[in-house]
């Protein structure tokens, strides 16, 4: 545990006037450790939660370590990066770093693409390279998070098996798995601990729908929203892709010219 907290682990906050007064581009003040890129972590997650003024982005990077077929994978909190009223621009430059240095392990960034999150998810779905790792997702809305478990019927394809759930019930249930499984290695880092410990969740009657609906109390929590956007991106890559697939049995035409 001391060697995870001292010599990987790895906590940078930047802000706008150490910034400015510094004259350096934005990217130089990330210094990632070597050990990062060691061959033990099979890949590379993220997420992000965006603010400019009154709130911060907090990034979170975490590595897969594969623990065998008898145990579930890893998921090691590495990085955490907090940039205070840092503008959209130099935001994507710090994204682009975290590209960069992670390289193509990293497997796909999740990032909040409504509100705030909307110009820095602009900028980088137009970077080459870049743009179709970065994972966009709204909170409040609702998504295919996986599949009815039974065979299609009739003319039926995979969309038509999908399950949708509000993002943020998926996300926080998602969290709550890996911790619960032994599947999450988190620092001893007071702020984010307290962040993860720092909403409690009230379930009310929804009239609409006659169902249930929860409500999430407490303290705004920033690195908690960006580790809710990294299990988005990971836990719902999969559904995603395979509803990107044409289905089975489509044909295949040959391009002329």
């Amino acid at each position: 545990a001391s060697t995870y907290n001292d010599d990987i682990y790895y906590k940078v906050k930047i802000n706008d006037e150490r910034h400015r007064t510094s004259g350096l581009e934005i990217e130089s003040f990330l210094d990632f450790p070597g050990s990062h890129l060691l061959d033990d972590y099979t890949s590379f997650w993220a997420g992000a939660d965006i603010g400019y003024t009154n709130d911060p982005t907090e990034i979170i990077v975490a590595g897969v370590i594969s623990q065998g077929r008898s145990k579930p994978d890893l998921i090691r909190v590495l990085s955490r990066i907090q940039l205070k009223r840092i503008s959209a621009p130099d935001q994507a430059r710090v994204f682009k770093e975290v590209f960069r240095f992670y390289g193509a392990r990293l497997r796909r960034f999740g990032m909040d693409k409504t509100g705030n999150g909307l110009p820095l998810w602009q900028l980088l779905r137009a970077e080459p390279g870049i743009s179709d790792r970065i994972a966009g997702y709204g909170f409040s809305e609702k998504l295919p998070v996986e599949f009815d478990d039974r065979a299609p019927v009739g003319k039926e394809q995979a969309k038509d098996l999908v399950i949708v759930k509000n993002v943020i019930d998926y996300v926080s249930d998602q969290l709550r798995l890996w911790v619960d499984t032994k599947g999450l290695e988190l620092p001893y880092d007071t702020e984010l601990l307290q962040e993860m410990q720092g909403q409690a969740i009230a379930v009310t009657k929804d009239s609409a729908s006659g169902g249930v609906q929860r409500k999430y109390v407490g303290q705004s929590c920033h690195t908690l929203d960006a580790m809710r956007m990294l299990a988005a991106a990971k836990t719902l890559e999969t559904i995603e892709n395979t509803l990107k697939a044409p289905p089975r049995g489509a044909p295949v035409l040959d391009r002329f010219g």
